[in-house]
């Protein structure tokens, strides 16, 4: 589906995952035998629509999503039918004060359970659906795990394209 009749569609708290084709993102999905590579969460403020994450390196944050589409990057859009609320806005928004962990990051992808408190991509996602109410029964995932299990529970998955 292309972004521009998608985006009215994306709710905050819908799942963003991106199969990336950079060398990290090869690696990720290589260990992790998966197709994703990264996910963050979607979320509305002020009329434009973000995405929330944990990366390494700098990317860490807030970033507009329609940029990230006209990269050309590989996205599906995960609709969780989350209830959104200040207190899981709250949540999300205080996940960015945390420093990405790569440490976590080789736990997940060897399918260990990663560091208390540590911080990944799908570990911000989880933690946010949790918040939510949509309880995930694991404690340590992978992109391609977070996907999986939203789509197990039954929600949708779309691909998006810039044009």
């Amino acid at each position: 589906m292309r972004y521009d009749l998608a985006r009215a569609r994306i709710k905050s708290g819908d799942v963003m995952a991106w199969r990336g084709t950079g060398v990290v993102s090869e690696f990720i999905r290589r260990v992790t035998g998966g197709d994703y590579s990264h996910v963050a969460i979607a979320w509305w403020s002020h009329d434009h629509l973000w995405a929330i994450q944990s990366q390494g390196g700098n990317e860490t944050g807030i970033f507009r999503l329609s940029k990230v589409v006209h990269d050309h990057v590989e996205l599906d859009w995960i609709a969780t039918g989350l209830a959104w609320s200040a207190q899981v806005e709250a949540r999300a928004l205080d996940l960015l004060g945390k420093d990405y962990s790569y440490l976590a990051c080789a736990a997940v992808g060897l399918g260990l359970t990663p560091p208390a408190g540590a911080q990944v991509c799908s570990l911000l996602c989880a933690s946010v659906l949790n918040a939510g109410g949509l309880k995930l029964a694991r404690k340590g995932m992978t992109p391609e795990m977070l996907v999986s299990d939203l789509l197990e529970l039954g929600h949708e998955r779309v691909n998006l394209q810039a044009r």
